[in-house]
């Protein structure tokens, strides 16, 4: 091996671990669901989802209800 090969990489250069992933795009997704009205589908992809399938999904894990009643719910007044 390289010698470069062999050194451990700085730490903003690791995969980050699933779950540090997934919350940080649930909270980037909430901020957009407050803030603007664009579609599930249209924040899935800009918070790094590849469908909405698997947003509804997370959100149903971490949350227990939909992106949608996520949004009606946490509107701001």
């Amino acid at each position: 091996l390289a010698e470069d090969a062999r050194t451990p990489l700085p730490r903003r250069h690791r995969p980050m671990p699933a779950r540090l992933r997934r919350a940080q795009r649930l909270a980037a997704a909430c901020d957009r669901l407050r803030a603007d009205a664009a579609s599930v589908a249209d924040i899935a992809r800009a918070c790094g989802w590849r469908s909405p399938s698997r947003v509804v999904a997370a959100f149903r894990r971490a949350y227990g209800i939909t992106p949608v009643r996520w949004r009606l719910v946490n509107r701001p007044a």
